[in-house]
């Protein structure tokens, strides 16, 4: 009887963690909210599993009461656009919002350092934090 309610504990658990996946890619559970995990400075790293080039860089930086910051690199000239941002479909998205224009992008995967995105086009833009 005993050995019985542990498989069935354990059954339960398994369940409740495999449900707990809401990004398609991962993680399957995290005890750090989605807001303290997208909170950062992310660099993007590749768009549909291509490298970014040497000669440009493109960061998002997320703060915890909705504000967003893109500053893009070409060589040695920077531009820095100020943003919005908050949830989207249960915390499954993110609306980008640039005054009176609005971007909803699909979270693929976000933990501590890894954050994938897909946008209404299909493409895939995968983001490193840092530190």
């Amino acid at each position: 009887m005993k050995n019985l309610s542990i498989l069935l504990i354990a059954v339960f658990t398994l369940g409740i963690l495999s449900s707990c996946a809401k990004y398609e890619d991962g993680p399957a559970f995290s005890l750090v909210t989605k807001t303290s995990r997208l909170t950062g400075t992310w660099t993007l790293l590749e768009i549909d599993d291509e490298p970014v080039g040497d000669n440009y860089s493109f960061e998002m930086i997320f703060e915890k009461d909705g504000v967003l910051q893109e500053v893009t690199t070409i060589l040695t000239i920077s531009n820095t656009i100020d943003a919005e941002w908050e949830w989207s479909d249960g915390k499954e998205g993110l609306q980008l919002i640039y005054g009176n224009y609005m971007e909803e992008v699909t979270i693929l995967r976000l933990t501590g350092d890894e954050l994938w995105f897909e946008e209404d086009d299909g493409s895939v833009l995968e983001f490193q934090k840092q530190d």
